[in-house]
């Protein structure tokens, strides 16, 4: 009895740590292969919606932001792989993001570069990501991410004072394996040792 109950309780505390762990992270999904494979994730954001300096951008299937909860976005790179976020936004042409590493005090993992600003949100595909991804009038980035996982905000940082105060941004997750050396070039590589060492 008394060791089904200490089973139990460790079984509870594992739960609990790991619903504890996973609790504020919008899980980004991933495809392991093909880089551009996987399905964007829209996340939206208000000027007027200031965080310690911040406006940050949340989960577009939400109402409102949740600080810490919906504005927080993880991703996990297996080992042998190497993991890259590609960030783009929408609509119209006119802003830049920054994405802040949320285990780290909000340190800057990389940003978006500059657009053209054409004011296009009315240019056919200026809503689709992938077009706007394609399209180097718009402002994108990859910022690549090593092994394990990787909880992150987005946060706005550029738009001309004219422009609408809210807008949406796109980031996808994917990850390649990290490439081994050939047979070929090890063989290469052997021979090599063994040319040195008869020199020697």
């Amino acid at each position: 009895m008394f060791m089904k109950r200490t089973i139990k309780a460790i079984i509870g505390c594992g739960l609990l740590l790991a619903a504890t762990q996973s609790y504020g992270q919008v899980m980004i999904g991933d495809t392991t292969g093909v880089a551009g494979d996987a399905a964007w994730k829209r996340l939206t954001w208000f000027e007027s919606d200031v965080q310690a300096g911040n406006v940050f951008a949340w989960n577009a299937d939400d109402l409102v932001r949740d600080n810490d909860v919906n504005d927080v976005f993880r991703v996990t790179v297996n080992n042998g792989f190497t993991g890259m976020l590609d960030v783009v936004d929408i609509g119209v042409d006119n802003d830049r993001y920054e994405v802040l590493d949320f285990n780290n005090s909000l340190a800057s993992l990389g940003s978006t570069g500059a657009y053209a600003d054409l004011n296009t949100s009315s240019s056919a595909g200026a809503l689709s990501p992938d077009f706007t991804f394609a399209d180097g009038d718009w402002s994108q980035g990859t910022i690549g991410l090593a092994a394990g996982t990787h909880d992150f905000k987005v946060a706005w940082i550029d738009t001309p004072a004219d422009q609408v105060t809210n807008g949406s941004v796109y980031v996808r997750f994917t990850q390649q394996v990290i490439p081994e050396p050939s047979s070929a070039l090890l063989g290469l590589l052997g021979l090599g040792f063994c040319v040195l060492r008869r020199r020697r």
